[in-house]
């Protein structure tokens, strides 16, 4: 056996100019791939709803991956629905999961993987708390204004009817202090800040009944924690393969 190995490095030396090497064969020398990006490799996750744990059609029940909180809805007729592209709310059904009472989260990070069905100057809730609707939605300011509401004045970008999105938005507890995001990695316009945390109660809805109309795949909540540009774009291209 080993007249044959020293055989096959010399012989591969003078073919080749260099000696073969274990390294150089995959059966026997470390591979050489990057490790899979998950958003749970960032520390400090809190919430981590995916929506590939669900079943397909009528969603009741949407569990977090992280807590167990689970957002739901009895009311059959104003359940969205679950296919390949995510989770499915509708203006017309008034859709919306529900988990009260709600859970604030301080100086924290968000993201969320979306598309939009129409996009308009309607108001139109991702998630919002149980009190003022307070939260990330499309504003009335232009068509597809995502904005941090009560800021309602500041959007931090438009979003495109039928173009998926991944949406960070770093949320600190300083009114003084600008809200920070980002859009598939790329930095957004800041909007102004606020001294509350991110109290949430509603998906695809808020109190007010401000329904979101399309898909949502992900929402995750970092507490404490502000992510990275690179951060980011692993998310984007997390939810793209995903």
């Amino acid at each position: 056996m080993f007249k044959i190995t020293l055989s096959l490095l010399l012989s591969s030396t003078l073919i080749y100019g260099q000696g073969f090497t274990f390294r150089d064969t995959a059966f026997l020398g470390a591979s050489s791939s990057a490790p899979v990006f998950s958003p749970t490799d960032v520390g400090g996750l809190a919430l981590y709803l995916n929506y590939t744990d669900l079943s397909a059609g009528s969603v009741t029940t949407w569990t977090d991956r992280i807590s167990g909180r689970a957002f739901t809805m009895s009311g059959a007729g104003r359940r969205p629905s679950k296919d390949s592209n995510g989770v499915l709310f509708n203006i017309a059904g008034n859709s919306a999961l529900t988990n009260f009472p709600q859970v604030s989260y301080t100086n924290c990070t968000v993201w969320i993987g979306f598309k939009m069905s129409t996009a308009n100057t309607s108001f139109k809730s991702l998630i919002s708390d149980n009190t003022d609707s307070q939260g990330m939605m499309q504003g009335n300011l232009s068509n597809g204004s995502m904005i941090w509401y009560p800021r309602s004045s500041s959007t931090m970008f438009n979003a495109v009817a039928g173009v998926y999105y991944d949406w960070v938005l770093l949320k600190t507890n300083g009114a003084t202090i600008n809200t920070k995001g980002f859009t598939n990695g790329v930095a957004t316009a800041d909007s102004a800040g606020i001294a509350t945390p991110v109290n949430l109660s509603y998906i695809g809805n808020d109190f007010a009944d401000e329904a979101y109309d399309g898909y949502i795949k992900f929402i995750a909540i970092w507490t404490n924690k502000f992510l990275t540009a690179t951060d980011a774009a692993n998310l984007h291209t997390y939810s793209l393969s995903h």
